[in-house]
């Protein structure tokens, strides 16, 4: 963390592995009714940047930035008949601004 004044910033960035993961896989989905089932899946990697910075506007508020840049991938998925694609990778990037 860094502070300067009213301002401060700090920046975290993470990798993660996660072996015998557990996923939730949706088997059928109707406007009435999502069957899920809870399976097995191998090996999930998480690496990532989380980036926040904060003013001090007045001694009652203040302003925060956040946001977070996430990309997750399966490695490997064997759930019997459902079939997921190998080496999947999905991205993230939310935001938020806060005044409290």
């Amino acid at each position: 963390m860094v502070t300067r004044g009213r301002v401060s910033a700090r920046i975290t960035s993470f990798w993660n592995v996660l072996d015998e993961a557990i996923t939730s896989i949706t088997l059928s989905s109707t406007p009435q009714l999502i069957i899920k089932q809870r399976a097995n899946a191998d090996t999930v990697h998480a690496s990532g940047l989380e980036v926040e910075a904060s003013m001090r506007l007045s001694a009652s508020l203040s302003a925060t930035f956040a946001s977070g840049f996430v990309s997750s991938t399966f490695h490997y998925c064997n759930l019997g008949q459902v079939q997921l694609p190998t080496d999947g990778t999905e991205k993230r990037h939310p935001l938020a601004l806060r005044l409290h």
